[in-house]
Parts: structure tokens; C-alpha cells; sequence
């Protein structure tokens, strides 16, 4: 049995392998001034998330306490809009 569906059968959420490629680069211009350019993430690529995965634990957001110290967070409260959690 594949990995992803003994996790799936106790209700864990697979994670699928991904790679991220990134590039930098500098050049020196003379003994105090170098040039730098760097691209992350060139494929583009969307790394998994939980809201990508519809994982399961999404739905203790609101109730769990261990989170309480990120409510105040603009991104974590994005999170909560995004899956329209009553207030």
C-alpha cells in the first residue's frame, strides 16, 4: 500500500515531495563594490499547504489555544477569512 494511503486511512494529510530552485549570483566591480541578483523559487512552484490539502485540523483554528499567541497576525487572520470561519 502507497504511503499516501496508509496516512489517508488515519486520517493524516500526505504531503507530497517538491523542489524549489533558486539563483544568485554577484559580480565584483573593483576592491569595495560587487554586484548581486538572486531569483527564488524560478519554476514558480506553489509549495503545499494545509488550505491546498484541505487538511482536516483546519477546522480546531478557532478553538485551539496553542495558536492563541497568532491571532493577532495579519497572515494568520487571512487564514481565518480565506475559510470563513463565523465570527
Amino acid at each position: 500500500m502507497p504511503r499516501g494511503a496508509r496516512l489517508k486511512q488515519r486520517g493524516g494529510v500526505h504531503i507530497p515531495a517538491c523542489s524549489y530552485f533558486d539563483l544568485a549570483g554577484s559580480i565584483n566591480l573593483g576592491k569595495k563594490f560587487s554586484v548581486g541578483l538572486g531569483v527564488s523559487n524560478i519554476a514558480d512552484k506553489v509549495p503545499p499547504t494545509a488550505m491546498h490539502l484541505r487538511d482536516p485540523g483546519l477546522s480546531q483554528l478557532k478553538t485551539d489555544p496553542l495558536l492563541d499567541p497568532l491571532r493577532t497576525e495579519p497572515r494568520f487572520q487571512a487564514i481565518e477569512r480565506e475559510l470563513k470561519f463565523p465570527r
